[in-house]
């Protein structure tokens, strides 16, 4: 992400997520943070959510 724009497509992008409550992305981060019902959607729905919308994302260590 570059700029408010690329954080508005991929912030989008994660609210049309099936069960998600909040988004939250941060540019100087490069990272988003998001609330969401575990039931309704999962990792790899936002994952691919934010491949959907052209960027490439870091999959960080748990």
């Amino acid at each position: 992400m570059t700029n408010e724009q690329d954080v508005d497509k991929v912030q989008s992008a994660l609210k049309g997520v099936w069960g998600v409550r909040q988004v939250a992305v941060s540019l100087p981060n490069q990272e988003a943070t998001l609330s969401f019902n575990e039931n309704s959607a999962s990792y790899e729905d936002f994952l691919q959510a934010i491949k959907d919308t052209g960027f490439n994302y870091e999959v960080p260590s748990l």
